[in-house]
């Protein structure tokens, strides 16, 4: 399990600003949450709805990590943050 400030941290490591989720199934844009200011907010309107950003936090980011149960997944997911599963293990 990943805490919300290993999140963080990686962040500011890695400068992330956005960390995609999916793309909007009426325009194809891609939604996801957006990083400023060392804050996480989960952007999930793409200008085709009328869905308002909203602010959980990074404890939602790392909720949508240790959700997943997906091995491929995963590893996609620490390739992006910068996680490295040798030095977890």
């Amino acid at each position: 399990m990943r805490t919300p400030e290993e999140f963080k941290r990686q962040a500011e490591v890695r400068e992330i600003t956005f960390w995609p989720s999916h793309d909007c199934s009426m325009c194809g844009a891609t939604v996801g949450t957006e990083i400023r200011d060392g804050k996480a907010s989960y952007n999930s309107s793409c200008g085709c709805g009328s869905s308002p950003n909203h602010s959980p936090g990074w404890e939602s980011v790392a909720e949508r990590y240790n959700m997943q149960r997906d091995e491929d997944v995963i590893a996609e997911m620490d390739e992006f943050w910068g996680f490295d599963k040798k030095k977890d293990a």
